[in-house]
């Protein structure tokens, strides 16, 4: 049974990178005043960052503001 958690695991993640890769080409879409064009590249690489910090973070901060 750990054997099938594990690639649920693995599978998750990838889907979850994947995901994230997929909503970052917005980054090329809008020329923003406060980013240079070095910086988009750097963006879209750390784009399973911010869904990892989306994840971890934000989302449990979304679910205690919920809370009566």
């Amino acid at each position: 049974m750990a054997g099938h958690a594990d690639t649920l695991l693995a599978y998750g993640l990838l889907i979850a990178t994947v995901m994230s890769y997929l909503m970052a080409p917005r980054l090329f879409t809008v020329q923003r005043s406060d980013m240079t064009t070095r910086q988009t590249p750097l963006l879209f690489a750390l784009a399973p960052l911010a869904a990892l910090w989306r994840t971890l973070v934000l989302r449990p901060q979304y679910f205690y503001a919920m809370e009566p």
